[in-house]
């Protein structure tokens, strides 16, 4: 037996889980975040 999809609006759980963290995000402008930059140690590291 195939179930039928529901006719509720479908939900990605990827989305959800996003919006639960928006309070949580850091909005800064200009970040470099290329591997790169990632990996490079700054001076005193």
């Amino acid at each position: 037996m195939i179930d039928e999809p529901s006719n509720s609006s479908p939900q990605s759980p990827a989305e959800d889980i996003f919006a639960e963290m928006e309070p949580f995000t850091v909005k800064a402008g200009g970040a470099d975040y290329s591997r790169q930059t990632l990996y490079t140690r700054l001076e005193g590291e």
